[in-house]
């Protein structure tokens, strides 16, 4: 006998049942009888897979039910994960951003990531967190910003200069501006972005957010003055991987772009370069030296991208002008394995003056 207990009483009802014949009550609303009938479906379809007979539709069926098996690991596995962020956020050090407000902007973006992922929401290009609205191409590629820039801290500096003068070579669409200002609301910095779409969402984030001090150049930076062609994907035109080397992207497409020196653009002390230029960094590092500008640089966050030229081993080179110009360095590995042989490799370069 079904048995039900009563709330506050230790006594126990008889759970009443339909008359012979009735029906069962309806299940909360329409929903539930759908997923109640695609149950159904699934096993009736699987019946004759069960008594060894072969049928296309059941086939079919089983595999729609390993994809959702697959799907919901996947949801559960997120979830974890974002515990786990939760966690770290709550017992880490955040040395640019108070951790409640941090926390606040991790749980909305990646809620919203979530939402888009699973149940297919629509994403609208921007969010507001942190005191700024942040525009994008698309939210993947905004996601996979905020987790380097905003919750790894990668271009995290300490000054004693109230405005430091910052260059962001690689701005994107902007979150690491956004991020300098963040923390050092007078720093002055100037921006180099070639890439056309990138560059209209970079300068709208700077317009909206009403940030001063901030000038970009919608320049390619090199070793010498001129034009070249910029590859990117044209499948994922959100990516931030865009270079002036073919080997950037498989299939890749090009437009030209204007190139610049970036020793033309130092003529004060640099608190704070920030360099993701996708495999031209060793060339724009040896024409500072040349050009003997980076004495004025005081600290240095360089992402040197490891065979981007496949069985091209260049780090010691790049190494080696931060030694001649009596750079310190940290080096951290941010993407790749280690035994990944021809693989890309992120290395960041925190180079700090001895």
């Amino acid at each position: 006998m079904h048995r039900s207990v009563q709330a506050g009483s230790g006594h126990t009802h008889p759970e009443p049942r339909p008359a012979h014949g009735a029906s069962l009550p309806r299940c909360g609303d329409d929903l539930d009888h759908r997923v109640l009938a695609q149950k159904a479906s699934w096993v009736t379809a699987a019946q004759p897979l069960i008594h060894g007979r072969r049928d296309p539709s059941a086939s079919h069926c089983l595999r729609e039910i390993g994809l959702m098996m697959k799907k919901s690991l996947s949801f559960i596995q997120d979830g974890i994960d974002m515990i786990r962020q939760v966690r770290r956020i709550q017992r880490g050090d955040s040395p640019g951003i108070p951790r409640d407000e941090l926390l606040r902007a991790y749980i909305k973006v990646h809620g919203k990531y979530l939402q888009g992922k699973y149940f297919g929401a629509k994403q609208v290009p921007s969010v507001e967190i942190l005191g700024y609205r942040f525009g994008f191409t698309d939210y993947y590629n905004f996601w996979f910003l905020f987790h380097e820039i905003f919750l790894s801290q990668d271009y995290h500096f300490t000054t004693d200069q109230d405005s430091p003068y910052i260059l962001d070579c690689g701005s994107n669409i902007g979150s690491s501006i956004l991020y300098f200002k963040k923390i050092f609301p007078r720093a002055v910095i100037e921006g180099f972005e070639p890439f056309d779409q990138a560059f209209h969402v970079l300068k709208r984030n700077i317009d909206v957010n009403h940030l001063q001090d901030v000038t970009i150049h919608k320049l390619a930076l090199s070793d010498r003055k001129g034009s070249n062609r910029l590859f990117y994907d044209p499948s994922n035109p959100g990516s931030s991987v865009r270079s002036l080397h073919r080997e950037s992207a498989e299939d890749a497409a090009s437009i030209a772009v204007e190139t610049t020196t970036l020793s033309s653009y130092i003529n004060r002390t640099v608190d704070f370069l920030k360099m993701d230029i996708e495999g031209s960094e060793i060339a724009v590092m040896q024409e500072l030296h040349d050009a003997k500008k980076l004495p004025l640089i005081r600290k240095a966050a360089i992402e040197y991208h490891h065979h981007f030229e496949q069985d091209k081993d260049c780090l010691s080179q790049l190494l080696h002008i931060l030694e001649q110009n009596n750079f310190g360095y940290h080096v951290h590995c941010i993407l790749g394995h280690p035994r990944w042989r021809g693989q890309v490799q992120g290395i960041m370069i925190y180079a700090y003056r001895k």
